[in-house]
């Protein structure tokens, strides 16, 4: 009879009733009932009334996820898995093949949509161009004619009451296209038609902000540098938050990168199953929305400037300047598409930005297959400001280089990287691999499969962008899954909100090195998290790093299989799971045997009213603090926090955890001199342990602050 029962239910009270039946404690629930706590308590609620807290509903560009997993953080990391099973669902070969949204769906799942609901991931709502019919115009020059058009200008010119004898455009137009195989040349008409509606709504967006403001903010370089502290104010972008119609431009974006991608799918299909000679495929025409150029299958050398379309065939190419990128502000759209080939982009000019860069505008760059390199020196590889930037690399062992801010990367705008296949080497010195700078930046970087390094140089006499944190020797590093704001109450008070920094990879045995601020790491309302989902992975960084952050942020890594290893760089302190000043910070490790090793102020570390969670749920792990160093479930709580004074009357309000779990396994807790290295068992913390700090957090601490030791064997 229980059988048919059940099967008579909905699907999510069968499951409720099969849990309750054969699910043993959660884990989590039972480590915080040893302070009196549940779930339901974690979480930061902020309300008018708290004098002297940064009221988000007054700090703008506040991302709007920010403020529901502040107060629901057990949404955390269902969030981000969401995340990532999109990217995994529409990146993937299954769904690829069979479709030709999936590039544009991913990019909808973790860049648009995490900036500006409104849309959804249907269709961009290309237009197509009809194919030529006996007498008819080549769709290729229609869609040329209709570029002229749109920009205000004549296709066919007339002078003394008759056709001109020059220039002939409609003439040129048909001579350049004659040139194509003619399957090819829909093709093309296609992907220029749906260029060309880009266009028109790029217009209207922009339709309504000042020249002067465009042109300010487009010389803008390395934003984040100046911005973190308030440093540099920059009136203009607040104006252009203010007039831009953003729906519209990121209408524009969509269709760019379903153009894209429907070009490089179909065009890769006719390389398949034409008779033309590829290698004799040539055009390059000149119109008002930039130069229309396809190469053949040779080893080309590509330096044309103000592209709005580049489809190169194959060969071993070498891409100069502003490739798949808004290299001007006559340039809002750009779209570069490779076959095939080992590829160099190169951008050496620190004012170029490159290879899928989007600043006040759309550019993509999609490379189908071969080996590539990229180098560039800064807003590349998947950069947004006022705009979306898109670099996809659809195959390869690759290698990106970068400067400053790009591998997925924005500010006020969407920035996305995605590798799809390859054991990929990825170096930066600051601002990216999944980084979300202010005014709701959304930067992400999707490596779907092999083994990959990750890299954002932490050595300050190498690149100097030195922190005081780490005596100036370590750089802030601001990648792997990083976000910052501006914060503005030191200096001017206009605060602007960071976004939401993402690094989701895929697959594979994993490397991740780098400075402060980084992997998992928030700052000022950002939001940064890292999800690695298998792999025997390596993660080196040194402050605020390893799922930390400080003043009203949230900083988070996941780690879904793999025996990994954790490791401090340098005097490292402030991680691996550490939060100062209404920060969430949590780290999950879900299965294998793991190492950790940290210099001080860690393993579920919570400051100055914040959450730490630290979760290891299996395998036999072994953990290593610096002998005499705060660690491992705690918080600062002194009884005068029960009565604060006026100026720090907001603390009173919330709960305040420093959590370490490790819910099963043999686990080795290992004390570290910091002179010699050597390490020596604790006599404390060990299989089977349960602290509490204070030891009776209901009475000692009002019921909101408890510091949570847990090892279950």
């Amino acid at each position: 009879m229980l059988p048919k029962l059940i099967a008579a239910l909905p699907l999510a009270l069968c499951l409720s009733l099969s849990a309750a039946a054969a699910t043993p404690p959660d884990p989590l629930d039972e480590a915080l009932a040893t302070a009196g706590l549940s779930a339901d308590r974690l979480g930061f609620s902020p309300k008018g009334y708290w004098l002297r807290y940064p009221d988000p509903r007054q700090i703008p560009y506040v991302n709007r996820m920010f403020s529901d997993l502040f107060e629901r953080p057990e949404r955390i990391e269902d969030t981000v898995r969401l995340l990532a099973r999109a990217a995994q669902d529409h990146l993937g070969e299954p769904y690829r093949s069979a479709n030709d949204d999936g590039l544009f769906r991913a990019a909808y799942y973790v860049g648009w949509d995490l900036r500006l609901s409104g849309h959804r991931d249907y269709t961009a709502g290309l237009e197509d161009a009809a194919p030529a019919g006996e007498g008819a115009e080549d769709p290729l020059v229609l869609a040329v004619e209709r570029l002229w058009l749109d920009a205000g200008r004549p296709f066919d010119l007339v002078g003394l009451d008759k056709p001109a004898d020059w220039p002939r455009r409609r003439e040129d137009a048909r001579t350049a296209a004659a040139a194509l195989d003619p399957e090819l040349r829909a093709l093309v008409a296609r992907a220029v038609l749906g260029l060309a509606d880009a266009l028109r709504w790029h217009r209207l967006a922009f339709r309504d902000v000042d020249g002067n403001d465009r042109i300010a903010a487009f010389g803008l370089r390395d934003l984040g540098a100046a911005q973190f502290d308030g440093m540099e104010y920059h009136a203009e972008l607040d104006r252009i938050a203010r007039d831009l119609d953003e729906w519209s431009l990121q209408t524009s974006s969509r269709k760019v990168v379903a153009a894209g991608e429907r070009l490089a799918k179909a065009a890769k299909a006719w390389l398949g199953t034409t008779r033309a000679d590829p290698a004799a495929q040539r055009l390059d025409l000149v119109t008002p929305a930039g130069r229309i150029v396809v190469s053949g299958s040779g080893d080309d050398v590509h330096e044309e400037p103000d592209v709005l379309l580049l489809l190169d065939l194959g060969g071993n190419d070498v891409y100069r300047g502003a490739t798949g990128a808004t290299g001007s502000l006559q340039q809002p759209v750009s779209l570069a598409v490779d076959l095939a080939g080992d590829d160099r982009y190169l951008a050496e000019d620190e004012r170029t930005p490159s290879q899928g860069s989007g600043i006040l505008g759309t550019g993509v760059l999609i490379d189908v297959s071969g080996n590539d390199r990229y180098r560039a020196r800064g807003s590349s590889q998947g950069y947004g400001l006022f705009g979306t930037g898109l670099l996809a690399d659809l195959a390869g062992d690759d290698l990106y280089e970068l400067d400053v801010e790009g591998q997925g990367a924005a500010e006020f705008g969407v920035g996305l990287l995605f590798d799809l296949a390859g054991d990929d080497r990825y170096r930066i010195v600051s601002g990216g691999q999944g980084f979300g700078g202010v005014g709701n930046g959304i930067g992400t970087l999707v490596d779907l499969a092999g083994s990959d390094r990750y890299f954002a140089e932490p050595d300050s006499s190498k690149a100097y962008r030195p922190d005081y944190h780490s005596q100036l020797r370590v750089n802030y590093s601001y990648a792997q899954g990083a976000a910052a704001g501006r914060r503005g109450d030191l200096m001017d008070g206009h605060s602007w909100a960071g976004g939401i920094g993402t690094l989701l990879d895929l697959g594979g045995n994993d490397e991740y090195r780098s400075g402060n601020w980084s992997a998992g790491s928030g700052y000022w309302y950002g939001i940064g998290w890292l999800y690695d989902a298998e792999g025997d992975d390596l993660y080196s960084a040194s402050v605020f790093s390893l799922a930390a952050g400080a003043h009203f942020c949230i900083g988070a890594l996941f780690d879904g299989a793999g025996n990994d290893r954790y490791e401090g760089y340098g005097d490292s302190h402030t991680g691996l799971a550490f939060g100062h000043d209404f920060t969430i910070a949590i780290l999950h490790d879900a299965a294998g045997d793991d190492t950790y090793r940290l210099g001080a102020d860690g393993f579920g570390y919570a400051i100055n009213m914040s959450l730490a969670l630290f979760i290891d749920s299996s395998g036999n792990d072994s953990y290593a603090l610096d002998r005499g160093k705060e660690g491992f479930g705690v918080t600062n709580f002194t009884p005068a926090d029960l009565a604060p004074p006026p100026a720090r009357n907001y603390l009173v309000h919330g709960v305040q955890v420093g959590l370490f779990l490790d819910a099963a396994g043999e686990d080795a807790y290992l004390e570290r001199d910091p002179e010699t290295g050597a390490e020596s068992r604790s006599s404390a913390r060990k299989d089977g342990a349960r602290i509490l700090r204070p030891a009776s957090p209901a009475r000692e601490a009002g019921g909101r602050h408890a510091g949570v030791f847990v090892d279950r064997r």
